[in-house]
């Protein structure tokens, strides 16, 4: 057993004891519903709490042995949010914990302890003109005017949220009867317009056409058209269109799948977008076509030229070379020179010229080929000269000097 010697050491222990066993306040959030407004408070694990009606209509939600995370924060109210103003929290103590609600008008609360995945407390909150009688006041009524009690609404308790299942606690301080309300809403089977009772499988769809499920039913129909699918979307428009008997402009054929014209007008202007780009790309190389062409024929036939020049050039200087040889290969020539005196008899003269009768055959074909050549060469200088062409590329061309080229075009200017 353990001893304290003192009451210091006493409360760190206790205190430190019921820090350990506080369960966490992890999140707050708020909704709107048909006729009230609702704060669900999810914990870590069940926890005590208390419900306080201050003067003027304020609500004070006391929860003992919890705690909050460094991070924790209270959101601000949705814009849909239409009888509450403000909500703030209090920290009175380590594990004690005050959230203050105030509305537009007085409030009523109500709370409700959800089952799930988490624990959580739904506080649901309406006028307090709407809060409903008394059960001792309903029964003076009932005897006084001997007419049966017509229960109201408000007196079955906060609408049911799809997925939510209520749980008994021993820690709940307020007299609403959890246990029994489990059965009404599992047992009762919603009937269909023609009076059938629907099957099993039907019966959550039709839960969820509850007044305080509209808006949710409407917020899913266009999250699945976004998200495109269309048939939970097209499912959940016609359950909202079925309770409210009116069709919605927002839940639509539109909203439920995308409409035909809008895929073909995204395709013809893609198809236009492309098209102007690919003419775009495609119009500098179509023009760069012919002149490209012309360009690649005029080289040709200039190299075509060239070469024919150069092969006739080459011809001339072959047949050159071959009356040079056979020239050398006859009889040295006599000389012309020669003085009067050392002439031989006439004899002698006769006989050489009969002899060397086909030397100046040789040399008029070769003086006729040299002139034939220089010739040639002339007029081609004076044909390039005349189309305007430099010293350099007239001697390039016909493989001569700068210089020979100067001297012809000087001489026959």
């Amino acid at each position: 057993m353990l001893t304290f010697k003192s009451k210091i050491a006493l409360a760190l222990f206790l205190l430190t004891a019921v820090v350990a066993n506080a369960e966490e306040l992890s999140s707050v959030r708020f909704g709107s519903h048909s006729g009230f407004d609702r704060m669900v408070c999810e914990f870590t694990g069940p926890v005590k709490y208390e419900i306080k009606e201050v003067d003027g209509g304020v609500i004070e939600l006391h929860l003992l042995s919890v705690t909050v995370g460094e991070k924790f924060f209270l959101p601000k109210l949705p814009s849909q949010i239409k009888l509450l103003t403000s909500v703030e929290a209090f920290r009175e103590g380590d594990t004690h914990i005050v959230l203050e609600v105030r509305g537009t008008q007085p409030l009523y609360a109500k709370a409700t302890e959800l089952k799930g995945q988490t624990w959580r407390l739904a506080l649901d909150m309406s006028k307090l003109s709407e809060k409903p009688a008394e059960p001792e006041q309903i029964q003076e009524d009932t005897i006084s005017t001997n007419k049966p009690h017509t229960k109201s609404k408000d007196d079955e308790g906060p609408e049911y949220i799809p997925g939510d299942r209520p749980m008994e606690t021993k820690y709940a301080d307020n007299e609403a009867d959890v246990e029994h309300q489990p059965e009404k809403l599992e047992n009762k089977q919603p009937e269909h317009e023609s009076g059938k009772a629907l099957s099993p499988e039907e019966a959550p769809k039709q839960e969820l056409l509850a007044a305080d499920s509209l808006k949710a039913l409407e917020i899913l129909a266009e999250y699945f058209g976004i998200m495109g699918d269309s048939d939970a979307a097209k499912e959940y428009a016609s359950m909202y269109l079925e309770r409210t008997g009116h069709t919605s402009p927002k839940l639509g054929e539109q909203t439920a799948s995308s409409p035909w014209w809008i895929t073909a007008a995204i395709a013809f202007f893609a198809g236009l977008v492309g098209g102007v780009l690919g003419s775009k790309i495609r119009w500098p190389f179509g023009k760069l076509t012919l002149p490209a062409l012309k360009l690649f024929k005029r080289n040709s036939e200039k190299k075509d030229k060239k070469k024919d020049k150069a092969d006739e050039l080459e011809d001339d200087l072959e047949s050159l070379d071959r009356a040079i040889a056979s020239e050398k290969k006859s009889d040295p020539k006599p000389s012309k020179d020669k003085p009067k005196s050392q002439e031989p008899p006439k004899d002698e003269k006769e006989e050489s010229k009969t002899e060397d009768a086909p030397e100046p055959a040789a040399e008029t074909v070769e003086a006729a080929m040299k002139e034939s050549l220089m010739d040639r060469r002339v007029k081609r200088v004076l044909e390039l000269s005349a189309e305007k062409k430099s010293l350099a590329e007239i001697a390039q061309e016909l493989d001569m000097g700068q210089d020979e080229v100067k001297l012809i075009l000087d001489l026959n200017s």
